[in-house]
Parts: C-alpha cells; structure tokens; sequence
C-alpha cells in the first residue's frame, strides 16, 4: 500500500507530464516556504503558472480544501518564492489546481487571486 507521500508525488508527476505536453517548462517542484509548499512551478510564454496538485477518492471532499484560505498562503508562497528570482519580477502569474480522482481522471481549474 502506498503512503499518502508516495501517491502525492505520484499525482504531481502526472500532471507535470500534463503540463510538459502542454510546453511548460519545470521552474521548481514542492517548493517549501515559510506560508505553505508549491507543488508546481511552471512557465510558459513569459507566464508563471502556480500549480496546486490535489488527490481524493472523494470530489466533494477534495475541492472543498481548494478554498480562498489556501489561495491566499499559496499566493504568499509565490511572492516569498518572487524575492530570491527577481528575474521573473515582470512575468504573468496564474494559479491553477489540479483534482485528481483516478491517474486518468482530472478536473483542472484556475484560482482567482
């Protein structure tokens, strides 16, 4: 049986494979900050997309901690992360979550900041 660990970095690996195929470069994974832990760091035509990787059996359950509270600590993360690569000081920023419920399932949705 898996650990919750081992199925997290599992989930992340997926959709980074999502993202690759979609052009996405990797700038950082699991990026710990004193707010909260970025699973996903991406860029993309001068765009950094924050990714929030969630899994659960059950939606209901999985997209109810995808909340304003957490936005706001990854949002923060972001900035913590903004003060040591200055160099991505005037690039876009979109925060996305992706929900999975099976390796290929997913609902992928933007946060609003």
């Amino acid at each position: 049986m898996k650990t919750s660990y081992e199925i997290g970095v599992f989930f992340e690996q997926q959709t980074l494979d999502v993202l690759q195929k979609e052009k996405h470069s990797l700038l950082g994974k699991r990026i710990i900050t004193r707010s909260c832990e970025i699973d996903l760091l991406t860029l993309r035509d001068n765009c950094i997309f924050l990714t929030e990787v969630k899994y659960r059996k059950q939606c209901k359950i999985g997209l109810y901690v995808l909340n304003r509270i957490l936005q706001k600590r990854l949002y923060n993360a972001y900035l913590i992360w903004l003060q040591t690569n200055m160099e991505y000081l005037n690039y876009d920023f979109y925060m996305q979550y992706f929900f999975w419920k099976s390796p290929k399932l997913y609902i992928r949705g933007p946060f609003v900041v």
